[in-house]
């Protein structure tokens, strides 16, 4: 939240002379705010041996995976799908990465096999979006089906299935869980 504020106070002393006071304030509460983690510190030398990581130059790979999402999210999905190329074979969070940037190229039957191999539970819901979209409808109701503790995830899958009365009942199910932290 942020706040700013003046306050001006003004006095005639005499025809000619003025007197003024004046404020101004600002103040952030729990702002968003984000910062490269290996920034270097000031001073001489060579910049890699400066920062904290030293010769810790390449992206972190967390950094890296949030970088894809973002691209994702803006629709920019070949960009998106060279940072997920990037993390590790076995990064947790790489199948979901390269998964959903296949589907934002068209490339579903790709995503499909991409995302079959991932353990992550939360997966589940890109894979029956990627079934429904290549028109597994019964794999994606499979899904779905198997969801149904997690109507958020469901909402993805229904969607993917173009059924909108049944995404909006599993959003509405969401309201009785409560805030759900996102990404």
């Amino acid at each position: 939240m942020w706040r700013s504020g003046n306050l001006t106070i003004q006095r005639e002393l005499t025809r000619d002379l003025v007197w003024e006071i004046a404020y101004v304030g600002n103040h952030g509460v729990k702002l968003y705010g984000a910062y490269e983690g290996n920034q270097p510190f000031p001073g001489p030398g060579s910049v890699n041996t400066r920062r904290p990581l030293a010769g810790n130059v390449t992206l972190s790979l967390q950094l890296r995976s949030n970088i894809a999402e973002v691209f994702t999210s803006a629709g920019r999905y070949d960009e998106a799908a060279t940072y997920c190329n990037k993390l590790p074979l076995d990064h947790p969070g790489r199948n979901r990465c390269l998964g959903r940037s296949l589907l934002g190229q068209g490339r579903t039957e790709e995503a499909i096999r991409i995302l079959i191999k991932s353990d992550i539970k939360s997966d589940r819901a890109n894979l029956g979006y990627a079934y429904a979209r290549s028109g597994r409808r019964e794999e994606a109701e499979k899904l779905a089906s198997d969801l149904s503790p997690r109507p958020l995830q469901q909402a993805v899958i229904f969607a993917g299935l173009g059924a909108k009365d049944r995404t909006l009942d599993a959003l509405d199910r969401m309201a009785g869980v409560g805030p759900v932290r996102m990404g």
